[in-house]
């Protein structure tokens, strides 16, 4: 984390706030007492009033320690959100990460395995999914009261940004590989051979937008059909449970 003092008026922070709390990794959960604690002790430290600490932009996410399926398999079953691709994501310097992510105008969406990123620190296989806020605007939009560090201290600021994070999720298109050994009709094996691709769902778009929209539900309903409990149903359940978890703590 990076604290800089400009014009002796304004004091500008730049990193992660999981990290700076955790001595340098985030691959450990971050929960709400420690994130008031870290936030009283910068406010005490550097004299500002927390009501003046305008958020530029902020991450919300869970780490999903040994969730109900495997990091890497689970991410490689990630589609699209809505009708946007997900990407191989990278860092600043450009070099690959296990994971993937989705950018959009106001956030971005982050899917990765957090355990093959510290595995110097860990054996555990941990999930990370996370939203990156890009812009106040975001908040305003979403009718979340967000704009300063002191909104981050309202417990029900927060329950509305685990809604969102619920929200998004449901709206990624996710494969789900165990339907392979399902008693699928042809038409529904065909169907999932080609739907399983992101290219195909691009193509769709182009070509047929309502035929588009139709094929997203038919999609959910085969897997919901012959499978009952999704991975993404199984993932989905995680988030929500590890959120409240943070909150509560």
């Amino acid at each position: 984390m990076t604290i800089s003092v400009i014009d002796n008026k304004y004091v500008y922070i730049t990193g992660s706030i999981h990290k700076s709390f955790h001595g340098g990794h985030n691959y450990c959960d971050f929960t709400y007492s420690e994130l008031s604690q870290w936030i009283n002790h910068i406010s005490t430290t550097l004299g500002f009033d927390l009501d003046g600490a305008i958020l530029q932009n902020v991450e919300f996410g869970v780490n999903l320690r040994d969730p109900p399926v495997r990091p890497d398999t689970f991410i490689k079953s990630v589609i699209q959100y809505k009708s946007n691709c997900f990407e191989k994501m990278r860092n600043r310097k450009n070099k690959s990460l296990p994971g993937k992510d989705c950018t959009l105008n106001q956030f971005r969406i982050k899917l990765y395995n957090k355990g093959r990123q510290y595995s110097d620190y860990t054996e555990d296989e941990i999930l990370r999914y996370e939203l990156s806020i890009k812009t106040r605007d975001y908040f305003k939009s979403a009718k979340i009261g967000i704009n300063t560090l002191d909104d981050l201290l309202v417990k029900p600021n927060l329950e509305a940004v685990g809604e969102k994070l619920i929200s998004t999720y449901k709206d990624i298109l996710i494969y789900d590989h165990r339907i392979e050994d399902c008693s699928l009709n042809n038409r529904e094996r065909g169907f999932l051979n080609l739907a399983k691709y992101p290219d195909y769902w691009i193509d769709l778009k182009e070509k047929n937008f309502h035929a588009y929209k139709y094929k997203r539900r038919q999609f959910k309903n085969v897997l919901k059909k012959h499978l009952g409990e999704t991975i993404q149903d199984k993932i989905q359940e995680a988030i929500s449970q590890k959120w409240l978890e943070l909150l509560s703590n």
